[in-house]
Protein backbone atom coordinates (compact mmCIF):
# COMPACT_ATOMS: atom_id res chain seq x y z
CA UNK A 1 0.00 0.00 0.00
CA UNK A 2 2.88 2.35 0.78
CA UNK A 3 4.42 1.67 -2.65
CA UNK A 4 1.06 2.44 -4.31
CA UNK A 5 0.94 5.82 -2.49
CA UNK A 6 4.61 6.51 -3.41
CA UNK A 7 3.90 5.70 -7.08
CA UNK A 8 0.92 8.11 -7.02
CA UNK A 9 3.18 10.92 -5.72
CA UNK A 10 6.28 10.10 -7.80
CA UNK A 11 6.06 7.30 -10.37
CA UNK A 12 9.80 7.31 -10.91
CA UNK A 13 10.78 7.08 -7.27
CA UNK A 14 13.75 4.68 -6.97
CA UNK A 15 13.60 1.35 -5.07
CA UNK A 16 17.31 0.64 -4.53
CA UNK A 17 16.74 -2.23 -2.09
CA UNK A 18 14.15 -4.03 -4.30
CA UNK A 19 11.44 -3.89 -1.67
CA UNK A 20 8.53 -3.67 -4.15
CA UNK A 21 9.25 -7.01 -5.93
CA UNK A 22 9.88 -8.71 -2.58
CA UNK A 23 6.57 -7.38 -1.23
CA UNK A 24 4.72 -8.51 -4.36
CA UNK A 25 6.28 -11.96 -4.11
CA UNK A 26 5.39 -12.23 -0.42
CA UNK A 27 1.78 -11.17 -1.11
CA UNK A 28 1.51 -13.74 -3.92
CA UNK A 29 2.84 -16.44 -1.58
CA UNK A 30 0.40 -15.44 1.16
CA UNK A 31 -2.49 -15.59 -1.34
CA UNK A 32 -1.31 -18.98 -2.54
CA UNK A 33 -1.09 -20.29 1.03
CA UNK A 34 -4.56 -18.89 1.79
CA UNK A 35 -5.96 -20.60 -1.33
CA UNK A 36 -4.31 -23.88 -0.32
CA UNK A 37 -5.65 -23.56 3.22
CA UNK A 38 -9.16 -22.82 1.87
CA UNK A 39 -9.01 -25.89 -0.41
CA UNK A 40 -7.82 -28.02 2.50
CA UNK A 41 -10.54 -26.73 4.82
CA UNK A 42 -13.25 -27.28 2.20
CA UNK A 43 -12.00 -30.82 1.58
CA UNK A 44 -12.18 -31.51 5.33
CA UNK A 45 -15.73 -30.13 5.48
CA UNK A 46 -16.72 -32.38 2.57
CA UNK A 47 -15.21 -35.38 4.30
CA UNK A 48 -17.07 -34.58 7.52
CA UNK A 49 -20.38 -34.43 5.62
CA UNK A 50 -19.66 -37.63 3.69
CA UNK A 51 -19.21 -35.92 0.31
CA UNK A 52 -16.26 -38.13 -0.59
CA UNK A 53 -16.20 -37.50 -4.35
CA UNK A 54 -16.00 -33.73 -3.87
CA UNK A 55 -13.41 -34.13 -1.11
CA UNK A 56 -11.29 -36.31 -3.39
CA UNK A 57 -11.57 -33.76 -6.20
CA UNK A 58 -10.39 -30.94 -3.89
CA UNK A 59 -7.58 -33.03 -2.43
CA UNK A 60 -6.35 -33.97 -5.91
CA UNK A 61 -6.42 -30.30 -6.86
CA UNK A 62 -4.51 -29.47 -3.68
CA UNK A 63 -1.96 -32.19 -4.31
CA UNK A 64 -1.48 -30.92 -7.85
CA UNK A 65 -0.86 -27.37 -6.59
CA UNK A 66 1.47 -28.39 -3.76
CA UNK A 67 2.55 -31.96 -3.29
CA UNK A 68 2.80 -33.04 0.34
CA UNK A 69 0.65 -30.21 1.71
CA UNK A 70 -0.20 -31.05 5.34
CA UNK A 71 -1.95 -34.46 5.40
CA UNK A 72 -3.29 -34.34 1.85
CA UNK A 73 -1.94 -37.77 0.85
CA UNK A 74 -3.39 -39.53 3.90
CA UNK A 75 -6.73 -37.76 3.49
CA UNK A 76 -6.80 -38.57 -0.21
CA UNK A 77 -6.22 -42.26 0.56
CA UNK A 78 -9.05 -42.11 3.13
CA UNK A 79 -11.40 -40.45 0.62
CA UNK A 80 -10.61 -43.05 -2.05
CA UNK A 81 -11.15 -45.86 0.46
CA UNK A 82 -14.54 -44.41 1.43
CA UNK A 83 -15.53 -44.01 -2.22
CA UNK A 84 -14.62 -47.64 -2.91
CA UNK A 85 -16.62 -48.72 0.15
CA UNK A 86 -19.65 -46.73 -1.05
CA UNK A 87 -19.33 -48.30 -4.49
CA UNK A 88 -19.18 -51.81 -2.98
CA UNK A 89 -22.23 -51.07 -0.83
CA UNK A 90 -24.07 -49.65 -3.84
CA UNK A 91 -23.30 -52.78 -5.87
CA UNK A 92 -24.47 -54.99 -3.00
CA UNK A 93 -27.72 -53.01 -2.69
CA UNK A 94 -28.30 -53.33 -6.43
CA UNK A 95 -27.58 -57.07 -6.26
CA UNK A 96 -30.01 -57.54 -3.38
CA UNK A 97 -32.68 -55.51 -5.19
CA UNK A 98 -32.17 -57.60 -8.33
CA UNK A 99 -32.46 -60.83 -6.31
CA UNK A 100 -35.66 -59.60 -4.64
CA UNK A 101 -37.14 -58.61 -8.02
CA UNK A 102 -36.23 -61.96 -9.58
CA UNK A 103 -37.71 -63.85 -6.62
CA UNK A 104 -40.97 -61.91 -6.90
CA UNK A 105 -41.10 -62.84 -10.59
CA UNK A 106 -40.38 -66.49 -9.72
CA UNK A 107 -43.20 -66.42 -7.15
CA UNK A 108 -45.66 -65.02 -9.72
CA UNK A 109 -44.60 -67.64 -12.24
CA UNK A 110 -44.94 -70.43 -9.66
CA UNK A 111 -48.42 -69.25 -8.69
CA UNK A 112 -49.29 -69.24 -12.41
CA UNK A 113 -47.87 -72.79 -12.65
CA UNK A 114 -45.26 -71.71 -15.21
CA UNK A 115 -42.67 -73.95 -13.65
CA UNK A 116 -39.96 -73.84 -16.30
CA UNK A 117 -39.89 -70.03 -16.34
CA UNK A 118 -39.87 -70.05 -12.52
CA UNK A 119 -36.84 -72.36 -12.60
CA UNK A 120 -35.08 -70.00 -15.01
CA UNK A 121 -35.64 -67.07 -12.63
CA UNK A 122 -34.34 -69.16 -9.74
CA UNK A 123 -31.25 -70.08 -11.79
CA UNK A 124 -30.61 -66.36 -12.35
CA UNK A 125 -30.88 -65.82 -8.61
CA UNK A 126 -28.37 -68.62 -7.98
CA UNK A 127 -25.86 -66.96 -10.29
CA UNK A 128 -26.16 -63.83 -8.12
CA UNK A 129 -26.28 -65.65 -4.77
CA UNK A 130 -25.37 -69.33 -4.63
CA UNK A 131 -26.52 -69.49 -0.97
CA UNK A 132 -30.04 -68.10 -1.61
CA UNK A 133 -32.49 -69.72 0.82
CA UNK A 134 -35.68 -69.95 -1.38
CA UNK A 135 -38.11 -69.63 1.55
CA UNK A 136 -41.12 -70.81 -0.48
CA UNK A 137 -39.34 -73.84 -1.93
CA UNK A 138 -40.00 -72.79 -5.52
CA UNK A 139 -37.05 -74.74 -6.89
CA UNK A 140 -38.17 -77.98 -5.25
CA UNK A 141 -41.77 -77.63 -6.42
CA UNK A 142 -40.85 -76.54 -9.93
CA UNK A 143 -38.20 -79.23 -10.36
CA UNK A 144 -40.64 -81.95 -9.26
CA UNK A 145 -43.26 -80.79 -11.79
CA UNK A 146 -40.70 -80.41 -14.59
CA UNK A 147 -39.23 -83.85 -13.85
CA UNK A 148 -42.71 -85.35 -13.96
CA UNK A 149 -43.48 -83.63 -17.27
CA UNK A 150 -40.18 -84.81 -18.75
CA UNK A 151 -40.81 -88.36 -17.55
CA UNK A 152 -44.26 -88.29 -19.17
CA UNK A 153 -42.79 -86.94 -22.40
CA UNK A 154 -40.18 -89.73 -22.43
CA UNK A 155 -42.92 -92.31 -21.74
CA UNK A 156 -45.05 -90.95 -24.59
CA UNK A 157 -42.06 -91.10 -26.95
CA UNK A 158 -41.36 -94.71 -25.94
CA UNK A 159 -45.01 -95.63 -26.48
CA UNK A 160 -45.01 -93.89 -29.86
CA UNK A 161 -41.88 -95.83 -30.82
CA UNK A 162 -43.46 -99.15 -29.74
CA UNK A 163 -46.62 -98.30 -31.63
CA UNK A 164 -44.70 -97.37 -34.80
CA UNK A 165 -42.76 -100.64 -34.52
CA UNK A 166 -46.04 -102.58 -34.09
CA UNK A 167 -47.47 -100.91 -37.21
CA UNK A 168 -44.32 -101.69 -39.19
CA UNK A 169 -44.43 -105.34 -38.11
CA UNK A 170 -48.15 -105.55 -38.99
CA UNK A 171 -47.51 -104.21 -42.49
CA UNK A 172 -44.65 -106.67 -42.87
CA UNK A 173 -47.09 -109.48 -42.10
CA UNK A 174 -45.49 -110.35 -38.76
CA UNK A 175 -48.77 -110.45 -36.88
CA UNK A 176 -47.62 -112.10 -33.67
CA UNK A 177 -44.62 -109.76 -33.32
CA UNK A 178 -46.96 -106.81 -33.96
CA UNK A 179 -49.33 -108.04 -31.24
CA UNK A 180 -46.41 -108.45 -28.84
CA UNK A 181 -45.29 -104.88 -29.50
CA UNK A 182 -48.87 -103.68 -29.06
CA UNK A 183 -49.11 -105.51 -25.72
CA UNK A 184 -45.83 -103.92 -24.62
CA UNK A 185 -47.25 -100.50 -25.48
CA UNK A 186 -50.51 -101.21 -23.65
CA UNK A 187 -48.57 -102.34 -20.60
CA UNK A 188 -46.96 -98.87 -20.56
CA UNK A 189 -50.29 -97.06 -21.04
CA UNK A 190 -53.63 -98.78 -21.02
CA UNK A 191 -55.30 -95.87 -22.79
CA UNK A 192 -52.70 -95.28 -25.51
CA UNK A 193 -54.64 -94.23 -28.64
CA UNK A 194 -54.73 -96.87 -31.34
CA UNK A 195 -54.86 -94.72 -34.45
CA UNK A 196 -54.42 -97.31 -37.18
CA UNK A 197 -56.63 -100.08 -35.80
Amino acid sequence: NVFVRIAALDPGYPDPEGLLPAAKQEIAEQRRQTALSDLYSQALRNMNTGEWEEARRLLLQLQEQESGYLETERLLAKAEEEIEQEQREQKERQRQEQIARLYEEAQRLAHARQWRQALKKMAQICTLDAQFADPEGIVTQAQAVVDKEEAETRRQKELATLYAEAVRLLRAGQYQAALDKWDQGRAGAARYPERER
